[in-house]
C-alpha cells in the first residue's frame, strides 16, 4: 500500500469516528431529559392540581393544547379557560394526584409518556374517594421548557375499568419514578 493510500485512510477513519463520538458526546441521556421533564411537567402539575393553581397548571400545557376525554375535545384557550374556572371555584374536598408511567419515549425535543394515574380526594373529613384512568401524554420542548401539547385519557382499557389492582401492578413494575 503505499503512503499516500495510508494517509488517506487513516484521515478517513478519523473524520468517521471523530464525528461519531462528536455526535455521541452531544447527545443528551434520555434519564436526564426524563428527569428535566419531571421537574418542568410532572412536578408542577402534581402540586397544581392539589392546590388548584389554574396559573401553574396552565403554564405547563402549550397555548395550542390539545386535550381529548370522554367529554369531548377542546384546544388551546378554551381548554386552559375551563380550567381557570373550574379551579377558581371554591371547594373544600382535599385531592392528590399520582402517576405511574408505563413507557417514555423521549429525545432531547419531544416526549410521548404513557401510563395511569391515580386522583385521591377527600370532602370535608369525609370518606376517600379513589379515581383512576389511563394518560397518554405528547410533549413538546417549546423555547427551551417542556410543554405538554397534547393530552388523552379514560377511566377504561378495552371497555374495562381501570382499577386500583392495575395502579398497583404499574407501581411495582414501573422502571420510572416522579416525586
Amino acid at each position: 500500500m503505499k503512503m499516500e493510500t495510508l494517509k488517506y485512510l487513516v484521515y478517513l477513519i478519523i473524520i468517521v469516528f471523530g464525528h461519531n463520538f462528536k455526535a455521541k458526546a452531544q447527545e443528551i441521556p434520555t434519564a436526564m431529559i426524563q428527569n428535566e421533564i419531571n421537574d418542568q411537567i410532572w412536578s408542577p402539575f402534581k402540586k397544581a392540581f392539589s392546590d388548584r393553581d389554574w396559573n401553574l397548571f396552565n403554564s405547563i400545557h402549550a397555548d395550542d393544547i390539545l386535550r381529548i376525554n370522554k367529554w369531548g375535545i377542546r384546544k388551546g384557550s378554551e381548554y386552559k379557560n375551563s380550567i381557570e374556572t373550574s379551579y377558581s371555584q371554591n371547594s373544600t374536598t382535599k385531592r392528590s394526584i399520582d402517576f405511574c408511567f408505563s413507557e417514555r419515549i423521549t429525545n432531547s425535543s419531544t416526549s410521548y409518556e404513557v401510563g395511569l394515574y391515580k386522583i385521591t380526594s377527600q370532602k370535608d373529613q369525609g370518606e376517600i374517594h379513589y379515581s383512576y384512568a389511563q394518560f397518554h401524554v405528547l410533549l413538546k420542548k417549546i423555547n427551551n421548557r417542556w410543554k405538554i401539547v397534547q393530552d388523552w385519557d379514560s377511566d377504561l382499557i378495552h371497555g374495562n375499568k381501570i382499577t386500583k389492582e392495575m395502579f398497583n401492578e404499574c407501581t411495582s413494575t414501573s422502571p420510572y419514578e416522579v416525586e
